[in-house]
């Protein structure tokens, strides 16, 4: 028995872990996407006028 909860422990951990890896990277891929759009239409305004 307690062999087993210590590898769901372990298995767990891991997923936690590699979930919240991935949300970091997608969140911070959206963010850079949303800095290069918001430098562009700066550009695009300064452009403008």
């Amino acid at each position: 028995m307690t062999i087993i909860h210590r590898l769901l422990d372990a298995i767990a951990a891991i997923l936690i872990t590699a979930t919240m890896r991935l949300s970091l990277a997608c969140y911070r891929r959206a963010e850079a996407a949303r800095w290069r759009r918001g430098k562009l239409r700066a550009l695009d305004q300064r452009r403008r006028s």
